[in-house]
């Protein structure tokens, strides 16, 4: 493998990681319990493990589920390395994932303990779907400890059990085709227009800097996933209008906290982790969440504070106005004057735009 173009990935990893933040892009169900894809990919998984379906279409079951509320053209998940897509237009499969979904819009949670198992019973007794896949869930539900797996913090690892190493190697173009997708789900549960700016901007940077391939590639990774802790951010405070109050702010400054907190779960990921995480810092440590001073902030770290800022400050939001070119690179040399980023980077980029 050459590590300057390539890298290993595993799809059920990076998804498994990243679950924890698209599913709160789903809505609540009807009794508005947050929505797991992680319960969905159990359930499917063990019902598709009685019906003859092998290890490696576990993997992919796993992978569908947790993007299926996301994607619903299959030509969009194209971009995956699935081992094998056709098994999602098999009609047993569409009816067990149909079961587990089923479930997911009908569980009640209270204190950790589903409290409605009759009720969904008599759900998936309604379903006009195969009753051999119905008596695989009836045989499941008749174990406590299946209701238990469902809401329990170990569910991840139950669902590893099921599965193969499935990790791969996967050009650093390929991934950023994978991440770019995913950033969409970021900018539609932000109501934020998607754009490349920052994309393009941290690239041209990178050739200033005569960073190398790999180094450039893992910089763009950033430049599409720092912002991914804002699906754990309440949409509502996200699209307020007008002046948030200190809770709501507090809220909202966590965002890069659980940006590292969802990427430092996924492979080979801990330097984009510590980077993306990094958006909100400055110079002077008056940044958040981890205050950290110059001398903690590499080069990389600096360019993506700086573009991160000059890309938010081109953005419309809720509580202001788009600012011009001129006002951006005023406010930056602001930033610059308080010691707060790095004049060099700010001279550069105005040197490109």
């Amino acid at each position: 493998m050459d590590k300057m173009t390539h890298t290993k990935f595993n799809l059920n990893n990076f998804l498994l990681a990243m679950s924890s933040g698209i599913d709160c892009a789903v809505e609540r169900n009807q009794n508005n319990i947050s929505y797991s894809s992680q319960r969905v990919a159990f359930i499917t998984m063990k019902i598709a493990s009685f019906n003859d379906f092998t290890k490696r279409n576990l993997s992919d079951i796993l992978s569908f589920t947790i993007l299926s509320k996301h994607y619903t053209n299959m030509k969009s998940l194209e971009f995956f390395p699935f081992d094998n897509l056709d098994i999602f237009r098999d009609e047993l499969m569409k009816q067990i994932i149909f079961l587990a979904e089923t479930v997911e819009e009908n569980i009640d949670i209270k204190e950790n303990f589903i409290i409605n198992k009759l009720v969904i019973i008599e759900k998936i007794e309604a379903l006009n779907i195969d009753e051999v896949i119905k008596e695989n869930f009836f045989y499941l539900g008749e174990s406590e400890s299946f209701w238990l797996d469902l809401v329990s913090l170990r569910l991840p690892f139950f669902i590893l059990d099921f599965l193969e190493d499935t990790t791969l190697e996967i050009s650093y173009d390929e991934l950023l085709l994978i991440v770019k997708e995913m950033s969409k789900i970021v900018y539609s549960y932000t109501q934020r227009e998607f754009n490349t700016n920052l994309i393009d901007n941290l690239l041209k940077m990178a050739k200033i800097y005569n960073f190398d391939n790999k180094d450039s590639s893992r910089l763009l990774l950033c430049g599409y996933l720092y912002n991914i802790g804002l699906l754990k951010i309440p949409q509502e405070i996200i699209v307020k209008k007008g002046k948030l109050e200190q809770l709501e702010y507090d809220k909202m400054k966590s965002a890069p906290y659980y940006t590292k907190e969802i990427l430092s779960m996924i492979y080979g990921f801990d330097d984009i982790a510590k980077l993306a995480s990094s958006y909100c810092e400055k110079l002077d440590g008056s940044g958040y969440p981890y205050h950290l001073a110059g001398n903690e902030l590499a080069l990389k770290d600096r360019l993506l504070i700086t573009l991160c800022l000059y890309q938010a400050l081109g953005e419309e939001r809720n509580y202001r106005r788009i600012f011009s070119k001129n006002e951006i690179f005023k406010i930056l040399e602001d930033e610059v004057s308080f010691g707060r980023i790095d004049s060099s980077v700010v001279n550069d980029l105005k040197a490109i735009l």
